[in-house]
C-alpha cells in the first residue's frame, strides 16, 4: 500500500467499497491500484496490486513480495533481509524494533518502506 500515487506504474482506479482498517479501528479508502518497481543492486523487484490509500503516513510492504519475486524474506530480532533465491544476492535490508521494520530503498518520490511480520504484530 502506498500514499503516493506517482510511484504507481499501470495505474487504475479501484473499483469497490473496501477500505483499509488500521490499528486504531479507522477505515481508510482505497482509490486505485497498480504496478511498483522497486531498484535494488541487482534486479529489480516488481510489486502487483499495490494499492493506493491517500491517507497512509508511510509505503507498507506485503512479504507477498516473496512470491511475485522469487525471493525470500527473513526476520530477526532487529533486522529484515530481502534476498533473491537464484542469485543468493541480498536486495535490501532493513532494521526494526516491535515487528515495525524500516527499509531504506531507491525508490522514486520516496524512500521508506515499512515491512511488518504479521508474527511479531
Amino acid at each position: 500500500m502506498t500514499p503516493s500515487v506517482y510511484i504507481l506504474s499501470a495505474k487504475l482506479p479501484y473499483n469497490g467499497s473496501a477500505f483499509v482498517i488500521v490499528g486504531n479501528g479507522t477505515r481508510l479508502p482505497i482509490c486505485h491500484f497498480g504496478q511498483v518497481h522497486l531498484p535494488t543492486s541487482t534486479l529489480p523487484l516488481t510489486l502487483e496490486n499495490v494499492l493506493y490509500v491517500p491517507q497512509l503516513k508511510y509505503n507498507l510492504l506485503s512479504v507477498q513480495l516473496r512470491t511475485d519475486n522469487n525471493c525470500e524474506v527473513s526476520f530477526d530480532f532487529s533486522i529484515v533481509h530481502v534476498n533473491n533465491k537464484s542469485m543468493a544476492a541480498t536486495l535490501l535490508r532493513g532494521s526494526g524494533d516491535g515487528g515495525i521494520y524500516l527499509l531504506l530503498a531507491p525508490v522514486s518520490h520516496s524512500t521508506l518502506l515499512v515491512v511488518c511480520n504479521s508474527r511479531d504484530v
